[in-house]
């Protein structure tokens, strides 16, 4: 039971200051112990999370990244079109972020004759989306490499299934790139697509008779509702994800 719960419901039962004290020491010793956060969890929020320090609590060690150039203004889906658009609107996205961090390499990523939204709308046919509908998962990362290809360039994209609650996204930033996310049954995009964009990662130290680390990482996105990157998902939350990891100018045959 919750310390200040059962405080409060022992009230009358601990007006003796010895008894008082008492619960103090049992209160100080229950947040040593302490290894997971302590206020509602945030996908029992029902909020949009940009400060996750509000949710974790006495953890050891906080590691933050974000990729380069990471704080620009990023497209919303309604500026292409309405309905299930998420999957391409977040390609497009990452497709602009590469554009504008290598213009020489990943500016030909914009389509020549109807700019962003010409991308847009070529990465929707690749993808097979529908408004109605939205896209399958498997047909992402094919539709990067069609794309990067007939743009004049390569990329290697894969498919994943499951993150481990965010470490392997996690790994995909520190590498400084970005990626391709899906989160399902999420208590507020539900079923979405967004580009993920960096990391903040909670780590406690859990005693037991190995010393281990428990981890609470929080992913940023462009989450196709907001321009700026300025949200961030929990690696914990109710549903589970999916990823595409793209490598520009990589071109693995293997997975072509």
């Amino acid at each position: 039971m919750n310390i200040g719960d059962l405080k409060k419901e022992k009230a009358e039962k601990i007006k003796d200051d010895k008894y008082a004290k008492l619960w103090k020491e049992i209160g100080k010793d229950h947040k040593k112990q302490s290894s997971g956060n302590s206020s509602p969890a945030p996908q029992d929020s029902g909020e949009f999370i940009t400060d996750p320090s509000i949710y974790e609590n006495n953890y050891t060690t906080v590691l933050s990244k974000d990729v380069t150039g990471y704080y620009q203004t990023y497209f919303r889906m309604s500026n292409f079109s309405s309905g299930g658009v998420c999957a391409p609107a977040a390609a497009t996205n990452l497709c602009y972020y590469w554009s504008l961090r290598d213009p020489a390499k990943y500016g030909k990523l914009k389509d020549s004759v109807n700019g962003w939204q010409g991308t847009f709308n070529a990465l929707f046919n690749l993808m097979g989306t529908s408004t109605s509908n939205g896209t399958y998962n498997s047909k992402v990362a094919p539709a990067f490499r069609a794309f990067f290809k007939r743009q004049g360039t390569v990329c290697t994209a894969i498919y994943f299934e499951g993150t481990d609650s965010g470490a392997n996204i996690k790994s995909l930033i520190d590498s400084d790139m970005p990626c391709q996310l899906m989160v399902h049954n999420h208590t507020i995009y539900g079923d979405h697509a967004v580009l993920a964009l960096g990391y903040k990662d909670y780590q406690y130290k859990y005693k037991s008779f190995i010393n281990i680390k428990l981890h609470s990482i929080y992913i940023r996105i462009a989450d196709g509702w907001s321009n700026m990157p300025t949200r961030f998902v929990w690696g914990k939350c109710r549903g589970n994800w999916d990823y595409v990891m793209v490598m520009p100018g990589v071109n693995m045959l293997f997975f072509s």
